[in-house]
């Protein structure tokens, strides 16, 4: 994940709030999206931003969760969105948790070690 320092400079945020391990802002994407963005640095040795748009229906495109990534991961750096199990699904982050169901997320592991990830031979 970008700095701190790199994640304030974008000049697609606005209204950032910084932590030792994230953040928040507002976000506006080359498309026009504009919502809200949620960063953690350590999520259970995750890296996670999630994103949810400030009109209540309208969802990030895969152009807008690109741009959103690059906006706080490097150009060589991997991030995924999950589709886990429904009981492990979150349907909202920090203030928006409980019953919004337009929000986005991307992890990374925070070592970047994807080995967690290979459950099989990679076999379709």
């Amino acid at each position: 994940m970008r700095t701190q320092e790199e994640i304030r400079q974008s000049i697609r945020l606005s209204n950032v709030t910084d932590g030792h391990m994230g953040g928040s802002a507002t976000i506006i994407l080359p498309s026009g999206f504009c919502g809200s963005v949620f960063w953690g640095r350590d999520e259970g040795g995750w890296e996670h931003v999630s994103v949810a748009s400030y009109r209540r229906k309208k969802m990030p495109t895969w152009q807008d969760m690109c741009d959103l990534k690059d906006v706080f991961f490097g150009p060589e750096e991997e991030a995924v969105q999950i589709h886990p199990v429904e009981s492990e699904y979150v349907h909202g982050v920090g203030t928006l948790a409980n019953g919004i169901d337009n929000v986005l997320h991307i992890w990374r592991p925070k070592d970047g070690d994807w080995s967690i990830m290979n459950r099989g031979d990679g076999e379709c």
